[in-house]
């Protein structure tokens, strides 16, 4: 038997009742400039310009199953380093 679970205070979601530019939601991360432009970066290969939600955890430690699912509808966009 497997128990996954999760620390509640790691976890951020920001959600918008309009969607918006891509680099408006991802000023909501707490995450160095430099990280916000991979971040950035990785959104535009993926051609999402614009979102009306985010969702991050910071446990390094998470293990992602399938990354290539959607998560309710939000895609996974990697594992990044805070410096």
């Amino acid at each position: 038997l497997h128990t996954f679970w999760y620390d509640d205070d790691l976890i951020g979601v920001y959600y918008f009742e309009e969607p918006r530019p891509i680099e408006q939601v991802l000023d909501e991360l707490p995450v160095s400039p430099e990280i916000l432009d991979v971040i950035l970066r990785r959104c535009l290969k993926m051609e999402i310009g614009e979102a009306n939600a985010l969702f991050y955890y910071t446990d390094a430690t998470l293990i992602v199953a399938d990354p290539l699912k959607t998560y309710n509808g939000l895609p996974y966009l990697g594992v990044f380093e805070n410096d």
